[in-house]
């Protein structure tokens, strides 16, 4: 499988036009560049007068545009390769007194599109980043009395945010898909229980809720046998998106040792979850496998042919196109995740 990716890799990129390869080689060699800065120093540079035309061809590359109508000619134009898309409003905190937004500002009311989509959630941008750390640790330490997540987001206030999502997930009816994000691990097990909670209820005969799992983490394998042992025994549609994780500076900087100390390690992981996934999952579960890696993908594609499995396959919008339409011309489900917001937010 790996030497036929590679020959329509060739195949794709031999199609495309001058400038289409111009600004890939720019963005990769940007991004290749700003790994081996600091953190502090990359955004004294993003606030840079000699830096924004290079966030500017960044934020073209990877985001969908500043609003919902920009997302739909996107999307239109991937539904036409029978694509799908992940749509996301580029909105989180992890500031303790960041901005927080209602349900409505985030997510649509209406959606019509030609192909499959599916709206992201971060849940840091509904619920303040404080609270969601406070139940983040009320609920690790109540885990032995089996206390609810409910009960402990009543404890300290913040269950009116439950219920905003709640009601939007009644109000559209399962017309669209919602995935809740991962985030960092100081809120990710409360991020995670209020997921699981919204399956219960929004799960029980057609997918509305997905949650993420991600592999970089220890307990990954762990936490997703729990909840998918959980939707068995109460009777709702397991469905997740494994990817393998996007806070790695933050979690080196909070000294958790919750993230495996090298990528060969979560690379492993990852091929476990999803193996893990392909041999017990049913036929009604729904599996996004967000990935860009090819051996992933590789052994994922053999995994949903020997357990007759069907997976969905997921990429980052402007990265790695050639995966994407590789698999959506052989007749395998993929989308696109496209990011979007204002250009100087985003």
């Amino acid at each position: 499988m790996n030497h036929y990716l590679k020959q329509y890799a060739t195949k794709f990129y031999g199609a495309q036009s001058p400038d289409y390869l111009r600004q890939k080689l720019l963005v990769y060699g940007i991004a290749r560049l700003s790994g081996s800065i600091p953190v502090g120093l990359q955004n004294m540079l993003l606030d840079s007068i000699l830096v924004r035309p290079i966030r500017s061809l960044l934020y073209r590359n990877f985001c969908g545009g500043e609003s919902l109508d920009d997302v739909r000619s996107v999307a239109k134009v991937y539904s036409t390769h029978g694509i799908g898309s992940i749509i996301d409003y580029a909105a989180e905190s992890l500031e303790p007194n960041g901005k927080t937004f209602k349900v409505d500002d985030i997510l649509p009311n209406t959606w019509k599109d030609d192909g499959e989509s599916v709206f992201s959630l971060k849940l840091s941008s509904i619920f303040s980043f404080n609270r969601l750390r406070r139940l983040n640790a009320l609920y690790s330490e109540q885990l032995r009395s089996k206390k609810s997540v409910l009960a402990l987001m009543e404890e300290i206030e913040c269950l009116n945010k439950y219920i905003e999502i709640d009601e939007y997930l009644k109000s559209i009816n399962g017309r669209y898909k919602i995935t809740i994000d991962a985030e960092s691990s100081d809120i990710q097990t409360a991020i995670s229980a209020i997921c699981i909670e919204l399956m219960k209820s929004h799960n029980r005969h057609r997918v509305s809720i997905f949650n993420t799992y991600q592999a970089y983490l220890k307990n990954s394998m762990q936490t997703l046998q729990l909840d998918f042992e959980t939707s068995k025994k109460e009777s709702f549609i397991f469905a997740a998106k494994i990817v393998r994780g996007a806070y790695l500076k933050y979690e080196e900087a909070l000294q958790s040792n919750v993230v495996y100390k090298n990528i060969e390690e979560t690379h492993e992981n990852y091929d476990a979850i999803i193996e893990y996934l392909a041999m017990h999952s049913s036929r009604e579960d729904r599996i996004i496998i967000a990935t860009h890696n090819e051996q992933s993908i590789c052994k994922s594609l053999d995994l949903q042919e020997k357990f007759s499995k069907s997976l969905t396959f997921a990429q980052l919008h402007g990265m790695r196109d050639y995966l994407t339409y590789f698999l959506a011309e052989n007749g395998y489900k993929v989308l696109k995740y496209i990011p979007y917001g204002p250009e100087a937010l985003t």
